[in-house]
C-alpha cells in the first residue's frame, strides 16, 4: 500500500512485498509500485512511458504512463492497479519502459508461491 501524505508530500510504502504465496491461478485484488525517476537537464519535461507487470515469462498488463518532471530533474511515479492476474508461481516483474526501442529504466521482481506448494526432497537409502 501507497500512503501520499497531503501535508508534506511524502510517501509511506505498507507491506512491501518481497514474495508471494497466494493460491494459483489467482489475482491480485490491489498492487502498488513506486519508481522514483531522474532526467538530466536536456532530457524532455514530458515523456510517454509503459508500465508493464506480469511473470517474467509472460507480460500480464501493460498501460501507457505520461511522465511529467514539472520543471523539476526528479519525479515519482505512484501506480496502482487491481486485478492483476497471477497464471503461475515464478517471478513477477514490474517494469517503467520508454522510448522506442523501449528502455526498461526501473523495475521491481518478486517470487511467487503457489499456496501449498511443497518442495520434494528425496533422500537415498542408508546401507
Amino acid at each position: 500500500m501507497v500512503l501520499l501524505d497531503a501535508q508534506t508530500n511524502s510517501v509511506s510504502l505498507i507491506n512491501i512485498a518481497d514474495d508471494l504465496t497466494v493460491p494459483l491461478p489467482g489475482l491480485l485484488a490491489s498492487l502498488a509500485a513506486v519508481f522514483f525517476v531522474h532526467r538530466e537537464r536536456s532530457d524532455p519535461d514530458k515523456i510517454d512511458a509503459f508500465i508493464s507487470a506480469g511473470m517474467v515469462t509472460q507480460e500480464q498488463v501493460r498501460f501507457p504512463h505520461h511522465v511529467d518532471f514539472q520543471g523539476k530533474l526528479n519525479t515519482r511515479l505512484i501506480v496502482q492497479m487491481a486485478g492483476v492476474p497471477i497464471p503461475v508461481p515464478g517471478k513477477f516483474h514490474i517494469g517503467l519502459k520508454l522510448g522506442i526501442p523501449e528502455i526498461e529504466i526501473g523495475a521491481w521482481d518478486f517470487d511467487v508461491t503457489a499456496l501449498g506448494q511443497m518442495t520434494h526432497i528425496t533422500t537415498s537409502p542408508q546401507s
